[in-house]
């Protein structure tokens, strides 16, 4: 029987994965928009900690949107699903400041 609870136990944190991913994939735009002027120019750091404050009432938002919608989630898996989430979108985020930093570095070189 505990094997058969750590399946199902490992199946919800996969469930809840994707979940947080979805969230971070329908916000991204909107994260950006809150921190593009002024992460490009901070070190890797700095600018990790401050799109995680950023995004912070955003993915609270939308995790609670998304607890309302989807009737499998309960709220006991709100902050696991809310850490889950705002990984994703530190993450995303930094991966599109690396994008737009080398994009603006190419076209320096090439001018």
């Amino acid at each position: 029987m505990v094997w058969l609870e750590r399946i199902v136990r490992r199946i919800k944190n996969v469930h809840l994965t994707d979940v947080a991913l979805e969230i971070a994939t329908r916000k991204r735009n909107t994260a950006w928009d809150r921190i593009a002027k002024r992460v490009v120019s901070m070190p890797v750091a700095e600018a990790r900690g401050y799109i995680r404050a950023r995004v912070a009432s955003l993915v609270s938002d939308e995790v609670d949107r998304v607890l309302r919608l989807n009737q499998q989630l309960t709220l006991v898996q709100r902050p696991q699903l809310v850490r889950l989430a705002t990984v994703a979108m530190v993450d995303q985020a930094m991966t599109d400041v690396h994008v737009k930093t080398r994009t603006a570095a190419d076209v320096q070189r090439a001018a």
